[in-house]
């Protein structure tokens, strides 16, 4: 009785190990099909910049929503080669902003950049030159330099300067980081998990750590347990920054009204706004800024995966009190902003495809196109009265 009870028990135990075996097999192509890949080796630490594109370098972004080519132009731009000199009877724009513009998640053919030089050269039938320069993270203290030491060289007629949600909180810490001299100090991104975390429990700390470093069954179980028990207890998603601390949380200024009103999230903010005016008037160029929204603020659907992992309500539309004070800023201080969150709102309406990715909340393709379609609407006339 007992030889069979171990024969059983023998067989039943294989069974186990080859079922887990194949499934780790199973886990481990998924997991190398689905790999990120990230364009570090086209990026570089900048004590002036904080960080910048490597000039002439391409690279491969592949994120679970998208895999495409990054490739960065001999000017450190993410566009297509092109001369410090303008052409003769060309009209050239530059577009400064953050990762937004950037477009990493996007072919380099459907950034906002790209498509408005194509809407402007079909409607004014003359040469257009629409410059991307966004970089993923650069916000208004940033913007100022790069437009004096890189964009007013390239003798521009016209500046768009695309302020994003994000750029109250990256000015506030960008300013802290500054020594005397105005470098930056740490010129690494460093950003602190957030809290509350949760522990499988029963099982030694140094077993977890080698299960989770050699068996991708054990993380996909693991991280999936522990969805559950936050489900369960009604724990909120783990953040890779600290909730409505404007030190480190990138959507501060979209939570509430209540932080976007804190006087100081305004002070670096807008006197780096108020320092880029100073410089375009010096300068005799024209410039704009043009704020648009983030998926939590356009539509319940929008960003529907990413929202919740980074502390917000699934479907609940946030508001837009921060472009609507920039907008009151602008006016304040001698400049103009144009907000199109109510083109976005409004094109949310009728859309069947999303403008924002679920997850990384970043521009579709039809993102970048709304984009570029109302900023031509918005840019015609300083065109026409330039020439």
């Amino acid at each position: 009785m007992m030889r069979k009870f171990l024969i059983l028990l023998g067989f039943s135990l294989t069974v186990l190990v080859v079922i887990v075996g194949l499934a780790e097999v199973v886990f481990r192509v998924e997991a190398n099909l689905n790999k990120v890949v990230e364009t570090r080796s086209c990026r570089r630490q900048s004590q002036r910049y904080h960080h910048e594109l490597v000039p002439n370098t391409t690279c491969r972004s592949r994120y679970p929503e998208w895999d495409r080519t990054f490739t960065v132009n001999n000017l450190g731009f993410r566009d297509e080669p092109m001369t410090i000199e303008k052409p003769e009877g060309t009209f050239r724009i530059l577009l400064v902003g953050d990762s937004f513009m950037e477009g990493e998640s996007v072919n380099l053919d459907q950034t906002a950049a790209q498509t408005l030089e194509r809407e402007l050269t079909e409607t004014m039938g003359e040469s257009i030159e629409v410059v991307n320069m966004g970089v993923m993270s650069y916000s208004p203290i940033i913007y100022q330099r790069v437009i004096e030491d890189k964009g007013l060289p390239l003798d521009p007629d016209l500046v768009i300067v695309a302020v994003d949600m994000s750029d109250f909180q990256n000015d506030y810490s960008y300013a802290k980081d500054l020594d005397e001299s105005g470098n930056f100090r740490n010129i690494l991104f460093q950003q602190k998990m957030g809290q509350p975390h949760v522990v499988l429990p029963g099982v030694n700390a140094g077993i977890k750590f080698w299960l989770r470093s050699h068996s991708v069954l054990y993380s996909e179980v693991a991280d999936r347990t522990k969805q559950l028990i936050r489900k369960m207890r009604y724990i909120p998603e783990p953040t890779v920054f600290k909730i409505n601390d404007p030190a480190s949380d990138p959507h501060f200024a979209t939570r509430s009204e209540d932080n976007v009103h804190r006087e100081e999230m305004w002070h670096p903010f807008g006197n780096s706004l108020i320092a880029i005016n100073k410089l375009m008037e010096k300068a005799k160029v024209p410039w704009i800024a043009v704020t648009y929204p983030y998926g939590h603020q356009v539509r319940g659907d929008e960003w529907s995966k990413g929202r919740l992992k980074n502390g917000f309500e699934s479907v609940r539309v946030y508001l837009m009190t921060a472009a609507d004070l920039l907008v009151s800023f602008g006016k304040d201080n001698g400049f103009r902003v144009i907000n199109l969150a109510p083109v976005f709102q409004k094109e949310a309406e009728y859309q069947s495809n999303l403008l924002y990715y679920p997850m990384d909340g970043h521009f579709t393709p039809l993102g970048h196109k709304v984009f570029a379609e109302a900023l031509k609407e918005e840019i015609s006339d300083y065109i026409t009265h330039d020439r």
